[in-house]
């Protein structure tokens, strides 16, 4: 990574097949009210007009870079923002996928919220969901779930990790975090091993053993919902390999560290076992929910 600027933020934004959205995620940039910004657009092999829409923006904005992969092949997501990640030049660094938008006030109020804790190497923020955006009066309404830690609380590795394995804390979307340039430059990028599941969660857990944690609950980035989004996809699968992959990765990324390893060992092994025995850990879950109406029915007047 290159010698970083002191004030810059350096956006980086993978996209494959992302004409429809695009421009509007570009321009949710431009718009920013915190305007020392590099945007680095990083297409994975899109062949829908999506590259073309990049290049016009690249052209009227020194501020933006279009990069390609050598061989304008698809790589994954984790591959394309590595490539993004390998030019960024910010003291901050974000992730805007080429479907999600943020509110013109994102990168101020993370930056400057980030520069009060020097003790925090990442701030995470909430996100809505936003269905809205499509026009269909049928869509699910638009939701912003709460972290579910303490706000404004410096939280010390591996605790929020720890949390997100048990979903004891809501997983941060890209588009709701910053990082510090220097810690991301401390454990490296992101795993290309998950180039479209747990890409996101690999890198957390690289960040969330090593520095501490800001959450804000704020509101500042919108996660588009449509039917062709990565995440969409897997909910339809229902793709339980992609999870054991990475709770197993996870597992020996920590073992280096004894302390951290021990932490985190009775959440995965139950996280784990989930994922291998799903009948019977679903059954579970209905046999507590039985309990708990039951206890609600014993207590009712």
């Amino acid at each position: 990574m290159s010698e970083t600027v002191a004030g810059l933020v350096s956006v980086v934004t993978p996209f494959l097949h992302a004409a429809p959205f695009i421009a509007e995620t570009i321009d949710s940039v431009r718009a920013q009210t915190h305007t020392s910004w590099e945007l680095w657009l990083v297409d994975d092999g899109s062949s829908d007009g999506s590259a073309e829409v990049a290049r016009r923006y690249a052209r009227q904005d020194l501020r933006i870079t279009l990069l390609e992969q050598p061989d304008r092949r698809s790589h994954g997501a984790s591959a394309a923002r590595n490539l993004g990640l390998a030019r960024a030049r910010g003291e901050f660094i974000a992730f805007l996928d080429a479907d999600d938008v943020w509110l013109p006030e994102n990168l101020a109020e993370q930056v400057r919220r980030l520069r009060a804790e020097p003790a925090a190497g990442v701030l995470v923020s909430r996100t809505q969901y936003w269905h809205s955006w499509s026009g269909d009066p049928g869509a699910p309404r638009d939701h912003t779930p709460g972290l579910r830690v303490p706000p404004g609380r410096l939280i010390t590795p591996p605790e929020f990790l720890n949390r997100c394995i048990q979903g004891k804390a809501t997983v941060p979307c890209p588009c709701g975090i910053l990082v510090r340039h220097d810690a991301l430059r401390r454990v490296g990028g992101f795993e290309e091993r998950f180039p479209r599941l747990y890409d996101d969660q690999a890198l957390y857990a690289k960040l969330f053993t090593s520095t501490s944690v800001l959450p804000v609950d704020e509101c500042w980035s919108r996660y588009r919902q449509h039917p062709g989004s990565t995440t969409m996809t897997a909910a339809r699968e229902q793709n339980r390999s992609w999870r054991r992959a990475y709770l197993a990765w996870l597992g020996d990324y920590v073992r280096h560290d004894p302390a951290t390893a021990a932490a985190l060992a009775p959440a995965l092994r139950r996280e784990l076992w989930r994922c291998r025995h799903p009948v019977a850990d679903r059954l579970l879950d209905e046999l507590a929910f039985l309990r708990r109406r039951l206890a609600r029915l014993a207590g009712a007047p």
